[in-house]
């Protein structure tokens, strides 16, 4: 899997992140974000969801096949390695808390 082909500011897609690896994590526009696009029909959906990979866009395209999917073209298997290690450190990230 290789995001970065096309999630690049100049990469050609219609999305707003920024995947290049050299990016800090904070500036790629995918941490907590809400799709501007399908939330498929998650519920508070958000790209990267911390904590909540069921509510994170970006696994379910990862993870599924038809409209939507992750990458677009050329496939039609899921990289299951790759899914669980992304549902893994979306798992393992700290969502953020309340300032009061």
């Amino acid at each position: 899997m290789n995001c970065a082909q096309c999630h690049i500011e100049a990469g050609g897609g219609n999305a707003a992140i920024d995947l290049d690896f050299a990016k800090a994590l904070d500036k790629m526009k995918v941490i907590d974000v809400r799709p501007q696009h399908d939330s498929f029909g998650l519920k508070d959906a958000r790209l990267i969801a911390p904590g909540r990979p069921e509510q994170s866009v970006l696994l379910h395209r990862v993870g599924g096949r038809g409209p939507g999917q992750m990458p677009p073209l050329s496939t039609s298997l899921i990289d299951e390695p790759a899914l669980e290690m992304l549902r893994t450190w979306v798992r393992g990230m700290q969502e953020k808390q309340p300032e009061n």
